[in-house]
């Protein structure tokens, strides 16, 4: 038997590291979970019902404001950690710049998740650390290289993360009752952009009212006024934004959902980048991503045929968005065939336990 320090830092790692925990605890091996404060990260973790230790909190919008807390993030995470670090065989995290720090400092072998090298001071913190270095195949190993990655630590899997969980999901349809929403009409998930993230500075318009609250939901509203519309905020500045600007026209839970669950049941969705689209993409349902950036996951998975859109172009994501609506069933996509051979992350972090029960 292991043990295992897994560090959960967003919505998206709680789905992912509870597939992983599950896989680990099914071979017997012991884990522990950290987090911190950020999000719906706590209420989802109590959803799965997860037992955790909770270590800091999300920094902010600012450097100095995320550097004061990773600063002590990391001197909480040694506290928690030291009184039982011999016993550790791996830490498991998503580039957590802390807790891939404190387990380098305590010799503890450190397996770095990451699918997004264009957040690149988390992975140049990072990398270099890591014992192993996982991603996906379709990100270019130069690539990982390049921020600090040694050749010889990169594992690499064909898929993409959120396939750890999509695939064996439990699509619960109470969640539209929860939402009071009514499945015989469209339903449409929003996610808002990560706004305060270190690899969006330098995008002055980037912000919730200009990009997803106004312009695109009063239109899909206008066109198509049966559309049922839930928006998931990432902070609070845009939950009181939405809120304030639609005065109950739209749906804006107080609470995590389950958003699997939710999307399977959607017609579509639109993220400002992130795990939902992907996510969406996988159940089949039409799913349009605008970011700044292009990310290698939306090529790779569009090439494959699942139904993902990326554009930079507002203009452009609302004319695709209301091309869907009036047509739902030429948009939908029965993915079954697409996802048959692939891979997430558990494939990798099973080779790489093989390679080490072998020896």
């Amino acid at each position: 038997m292991m043990t295992f320090w897994l560090d959960i830092m967003t919505p998206k790692q709680v789905w992912l590291f509870e597939s992983i925990k599950r896989n680990l605890e099914a071979k017997g091996h012991k884990v522990v979970v950290t987090t911190r404060v950020h999000d719906v990260v706590i209420e989802l973790l109590n959803l799965k019902k997860m037992t955790y230790y909770v270590a800091g909190k999300h920094g902010g919008e600012t450097l100095e404001g995320k550097l004061k807390a990773s600063a002590e993030r990391m001197l909480e995470l040694v506290d928690y950690v030291s009184p039982f670090f011999k016993e550790v065989d791996f830490s498991i995290n998503l580039s957590s710049p802390e807790a891939g720090r404190v387990a380098f400092g305590l010799g503890i072998k450190n397996i770095c998740l990451n699918d997004a090298p264009h957040s690149t001071s988390v992975a140049k913190l990072t990398f270099p650390l890591s014992k192993h270095v996982v991603s996906p195949a379709y990100i270019a190993k130069r690539k990982l290289i390049a921020l600090g990655a040694s050749r010889e630590a990169i594992v690499q899997y064909d898929g993409v993360d959120e396939v750890a969980w999509i695939l064996n999901a439990k699509l619960d349809p109470s969640v539209l009752n929860t939402l009071h929403l009514d499945k015989s009409k469209p339903i449409v998930v929003i996610r808002p952009e990560e706004s305060k993230a270190a690899y969006l500075q330098g995008f002055k318009d980037i912000n919730v009212s200009s990009l997803m609250a106004t312009a695109l939901i009063k239109r899909i509203l206008l066109d198509f006024p049966t559309t049922q519309i839930v928006v998931i905020p990432r902070y609070e500045e845009q939950r009181i934004a939405i809120k304030n600007e639609f005065n109950g026209k739209v749906t804006v839970p107080d609470h995590a959902v389950d958003g699997p669950s939710l999307l399977a049941f959607s017609t579509l969705s639109i993220s400002g980048g992130g795990t939902m689209d992907r996510e969406s993409a996988l159940l089949g349902v039409p799913s349009i991503c605008h970011f700044q950036i292009t990310l290698d996951v939306e090529r790779y998975l569009f090439k494959k045929g699942f139904p993902i859109y990326h554009s930079k172009n507002m203009d452009e994501v609302t004319s695709h968005a209301l091309a869907v609506l009036r047509d739902p069933d030429k948009y939908r996509v029965d993915t079954r065939k697409l996802t048959r051979n692939m891979e997430s992350p558990l494939d990798a972090i099973n080779w790489i336990l093989r390679e080490y029960e072998s020896k």
